[in-house]
């Protein structure tokens, strides 16, 4: 039996630019591998997160220079986004999906966790940032640094109460610190691709780093032992997608923190969302803000 549905607009992605993008055109979305903000990153205080109808949720961090503040973290605005849309039924078979490719130029292919395949004809879809779509006709342009997240335990207590160390060099840019139960620590890099294996990124100097930077303020590691010992480490690699040009498949570059920033509209227009569709939405957005 086919299963097949129609839709005039479709966008495909998985992350937390293509959620936003959904959710201000109206335009129903179709996710592969739902790919997760980390606990670290949220968006600065400049970054209007009214555009979206969510409320600012302060945080503040103490840092070796006095204490900073940044708004809400990415991650619960993901959650709320995949919440939302989901309520108005525009993220399509949410996270039961198994892989999606392109069975013609109007149609995707969707195969769900249970191997049931479905097809969706659409007039136009849009291919958010650089999301791989199998079966389509693309070009990776280059190979960009990976982010790192090295998570940490300790095995010590510390005698400073940071909760952020902030670098200018790519290598251990961040440094974030957990004093819940376990005193733990997430050093953060950008690494280039080519470089990932090279000794001067390793573990030895990863730990090197950190025990000097703790060190300088104020900490004695000569009698402690089993110091920062890897607890995880994630690698994020990121690519460069180019697609082709086609009647019925467009790419688009949509940044979130630009339109947060810059309150740019996004592409394609916001007049594609009609108004019952945003009367509906705000009324569910003030319940699950409420919610969350």
């Amino acid at each position: 039996m086919r299963h097949c549905f129609k839709e005039k607009n479709l966008i495909f992605g998985n992350d937390l630019d293509s959620l936003a993008l959904s959710y201000l055109t109206g335009i129903p979305i179709v996710c592969e591998n739902l790919n997760y903000p980390t606990g670290f990153e949220y968006f600065s205080t400049e970054h209007r997160l009214e555009l979206l109808n969510f409320s600012d949720e302060k945080n503040e961090f103490r840092t070796p220079s006095g204490v900073v503040s940044y708004n809400d973290s990415k991650l619960n605005i993901y959650k709320k986004l995949c919440f939302f849309l989901s309520i108005l039924g525009k993220i399509k078979f949410a996270d039961n999906v198994k892989f999606v490719s392109l069975e013609n130029p109007n149609c995707l292919k969707v195969c769900s966790e249970t191997n049931k395949i479905y097809h969706i004809e659409f007039d136009k879809l849009y291919i958010v940032n650089d999301n791989i779509l199998k079966d389509s006709d693309y070009e990776l342009i280059e190979q960009k640094t990976n982010r790192v997240l090295e998570k940490f335990h300790v095995g010590k207590q510390l005698s400073f109460g940071i909760e952020l160390f902030q670098n200018e060099n790519d290598f251990i840019k961040n440094v974030y610190v957990n004093y819940s139960n376990t005193i733990s620590c997430t050093a953060e890099s950008f690494i280039p691709h080519d470089k990932m294996d090279d000794l001067e990124y390793s573990l030895f100097y990863t730990k090197y780093i950190l025990m000097d930077l703790f060190r300088k303020h104020g900490n004695d590691f000569s009698e402690a032992k089993n110091l920062f010992t890897p607890l995880k480490k994630e690698i994020y690699e990121r690519k460069t997608i180019e697609y082709n040009k086609s009647d019925t498949i467009q790419q688009i570059r949509f940044n979130l923190e630009d339109y947060l920033w810059q309150r740019k509209s996004p592409e394609p227009n916001l007049e594609l969302q009609d108004a019952y569709q945003l009367i509906v939405a705000h009324k569910f957005l003030s319940m699950c803000t409420q919610i969350f």
